[in-house]
């Protein structure tokens, strides 16, 4: 019999997991199962609960929520422990679910149900990144899928302007990458790997762990979270109009293939502004970071996930 711990988000989804967690609970009782449950009380509190999570000692600690909780989990659990033998999952209920959609981790409570009886574990890496807060601090985090810095975070920080107006759902989020498309201003970067550097206005610059983002957008396909290396896709300048009749190749899974790709795989990356004075924002998860500069490396078989 399990011992889970639940770190839950109430506002993943516009309150989506108030309303499962009930069902959820009872499917659990049902199954006689030892867990324990806090709920999330503000931006942060999350990784507050994962000391909590690690002294109770559980055999699997789950982030309820979308990817942001998954992400507050994750990199807390390792500033904390030195040692990550506790495994992790997720229930998604979060507007994109990309890191779900990858592992294939069902919203469905018999079906994840199952999924935890069977606890089948992967070694996952993950990417560690270094760069300055807004304020000019220097600051680290590891991120499980995707960060992205250029248009990717503008879009992610013009989004979170907006959650507290509107209730935000994939094709509202869909709808602010397009809108976003004539606020942006193209800025030049620095991509150093390998004794090699670009240089260029980069629409889009990611940097994946995973391949999924937004909402099931493939900007890194060929990232894979037991490849020991980070997978990186950056997008060469285009127009307005040329986003626009480029944009079906996010989804395609050939991104990192086109002309206007620039596409690799490495251990270590440093991304940086041309001109020092510029503000690019960084972004892991959907959720705003910092600024660049900023340096990625890979953390191999850093912890063990349960999926199907």
């Amino acid at each position: 019999m399990p011992k889970l711990f639940f770190i839950a988000n109430p506002r993943s989804c516009n309150g989506k997991a108030i309303k499962i967690w009930p069902d959820l609970e009872k499917a659990l009782k049902y199954k006689k199962w030892n867990y324990t449950f806090r709920w999330s009380e503000y931006h942060g509190h999350a990784r507050e609960l994962v000391s909590e999570a690690i002294n109770d000692r559980p055999d699997l600690i789950i982030a309820l929520g979308g990817d942001g909780t998954v992400h507050e989990v994750i990199d807390q659990y390792y500033k904390i422990s030195s040692e990550l033998t506790i495994p992790l999952t997720c229930f998604p209920l979060g507007t994109g679910n990309d890191w779900a959609r990858f592992w294939k981790i069902s919203h469905k409570i018999i079906d994840w149900l199952e999924m935890i009886e069977k606890f089948k574990l992967y070694d996952h890496d993950l990417g560690r990144v270094e760069y300055e807060t807004q304020q000019g601090n220097k600051e680290f985090s590891v991120f499980n899928n995707v960060a992205g810095m250029a248009y990717d975070a503008f879009v992610a920080n013009y989004v979170e302007s907006k959650k507290t107006k509107s209730k935000v759902n994939a094709i509202i989020y869909l709808y602010y990458i397009f809108r976003c498309i004539f606020m942006y201003r193209l800025q030049k970067t620095k991509i150093v790997y390998d004794y090699k550097t670009l240089e260029d206005k980069f629409y889009t610059i990611n940097i994946g762990v995973c391949p999924y983002s937004g909402g099931g957008l493939q900007i890194v396909p060929h990232a894979r979270p037991d490849a020991g290396k980070l997978s990186v896709t950056a997008v060469k300048p285009l127009t307005k109009l040329g986003v626009l009749l480029f944009s079906h190749e996010f989804y395609s899974g050939k991104l990192h293939l086109h002309k206007k790709a620039v596409s690799f795989q490495t251990e270590n990356v440093r991304i940086v502004p041309a001109d020092p004075h510029e503000t690019i924002l960084l972004e892991a998860e959907g959720e705003i970071l910092g600024k660049l500069p900023a340096t990625f490396s890979i953390l191999k078989k850093a912890i063990k996930i349960c999926a199907p």
